[in-house]
């Protein structure tokens, strides 16, 4: 076991140290789930996220019922529309 000697100065500016560590840790760690949750899923990853059928999503597709878009001519659907997607709401765009 080591005993390790400081002023009560010295333990403040490693706690501040610390904690300041810390929020950047948070920081990145909040900045790293919004750029996942940015992340645009093709059809099968879509459905599968929701938990149903490339059918069932390419109705609500068709009905409007889901936001989507197109990268090039790939039908794509963002994460974070995803996350907040309840299909007895009606649609928000």
């Amino acid at each position: 076991m080591e005993v390790i000697v400081m002023t009560p100065e010295q333990l403040a500016a490693l706690v501040e140290k610390a904690a300041a560590d810390g929020a950047e840790f948070g920081a990145n760690k909040a900045f790293a789930r919004q750029v996942e949750d940015d992340r645009l899923l093709n059809k099968k990853q879509a459905a599968k996220f929701l938990g149903v059928t490339v059918s069932t999503l390419d109705k609500w597709r068709g009905e409007g019922i889901i936001q989507w878009g197109l990268k090039g001519n790939a039908i794509r659907f963002k994460k974070s529309d995803l996350l907040t997607f309840d299909p007895e709401l009606p649609p928000r765009y």
